[in-house]
Order: C-alpha cells, then sequence, then structure tokens
C-alpha cells in the first residue's frame, strides 16, 4: 500500500514538472522564433539599404542621392566631411544625423555673340550677362597682345528647399501608407544635385 501510494505521489510530481517544463519549452520557442524573426528583418532592411546606397552611388545620371550609413561604415570622404562638420558645431561625430549637400552647377557652351564696345584706342569693354550674373571685361591692346582685366563679377541665385510629408500610396484622391519625408529643390539657375547622407545606428 505504501509502494503504491509512493508511485502515485511520485507520478503525480513528475507530472508537474513535465508539464513545468513543456510550458517552458514553448515559453523558450515563442521567445526564440520572435528573436529569429526580429533578425530576419533587420537583415532584410539592411540588405535593401545597401542596395538602395549601391544603386545611387553608381548611378551617374541620379540629381538626387539619399545615402544610409550605419556608424561603423563612415569611411573616407563621408568621415572626414562629418568630423569637420563636428568640429565647427562643437558635438561628437555620432550626434550628427544627417548632411545634407547641394552642388549648384551651369554648364553651357552654347556660342553666343557678346557686345564689345570701344571705350578708347585699344581698350574696349566686354560685357555679358543673364538672369543670376554679370560679368564686364576690359580688353587692353598693347603691342601685338591682348590683355584682358576683369572688371566685373556678380552672381545671385535664389535656392528654396521645402521639406515635407507624404503617404507613398494613392487610390483616386486617397493617400495611404506610412508617412515618407521628403525634400524639393528650387533654383532659378542652373541645375541642381542634392546629396543626403542619414546616419543610422
Amino acid at each position: 500500500m505504501k509502494i503504491l501510494s509512493l508511485i502515485t505521489s511520485f507520478f503525480t510530481k513528475f507530472k508537474f514538472y513535465l508539464y513545468g517544463l513543456v510550458i517552458l519549452i514553448l515559453v523558450a520557442g515563442f521567445f526564440t522564433i520572435k528573436y529569429l524573426v526580429k533578425e530576419n528583418q533587420k537583415y532584410r532592411s539592411d540588405n535593401y539599404r545597401l542596395e538602395s546606397n549601391q544603386f545611387q552611388i553608381l548611378s551617374d545620371a541620379t540629381q538626387q542621392t539619399e545615402l544610409y550609413l550605419k556608424q561603423k561604415e563612415v569611411t573616407g570622404r563621408i568621415k572626414k566631411e562629418r568630423d569637420s562638420l563636428a568640429l565647427i558645431v562643437k558635438v561628437k561625430p555620432k550626434f550628427i544625423e544627417k548632411i545634407i549637400t547641394i552642388d549648384n552647377s551651369t554648364h553651357d557652351t552654347i556660342p553666343v555673340s557678346v557686345p564689345v564696345n570701344n571705350i578708347d584706342k585699344n581698350v574696349w569693354m566686354l560685357r555679358d550677362s543673364s538672369k543670376c550674373w554679370k560679368y564686364a571685361s576690359k580688353l587692353i591692346l598693347e603691342g601685338s597682345e591682348i590683355k584682358g582685366e576683369r572688371q566685373l563679377f556678380e552672381y545671385n541665385n535664389k535656392t528654396v528647399q521645402t521639406f515635407y510629408k507624404v503617404r507613398p500610396h494613392k487610390i483616386l484622391f486617397i493617400r495611404f501608407g506610412k508617412w515618407v519625408y521628403k525634400q524639393k529643390i528650387d533654383s532659378e539657375c542652373g541645375e541642381v544635385s542634392i546629396q543626403t547622407i542619414n546616419f543610422t545606428k
């Protein structure tokens, strides 16, 4: 009778421990799966980020590039630029979150007739201008040599940056999806090329 009671007691306790072990395994499995899913999402996000960076760097025709770099990926020219800007604003480099570089350039190879006025013996004034710049130069003939003396150079260009957010998807007049933050640059003269570098953890 005692033996039977001991066996029953043993199996009751064993069953209790077995249930506890099963619950422990299930909880551990749940957290393991959750961790693996999170790591997989992070891995996919990193892959997409790196592919996007590489595509934009290799594309010569891109007018606007936006790179996302982790702190450990910052090297070379970008690292020097970030560190020098950090010195200027007096913060540690890791506190800089974004650098926007705007290159506004004008390149024109179309021949244009420019008025040249004779102002004195062997002295002419050359003047040229457009919407954003003015140029004047004095041309002096000395013997068989013409010397140029710049009298005026003036460049005025207005650039407007607009930062805004928009939902990326649209059905009819309804927009939806996670907010996307964008930047629009308008320049009165020349072409605008923008490089944005975002520093992520």
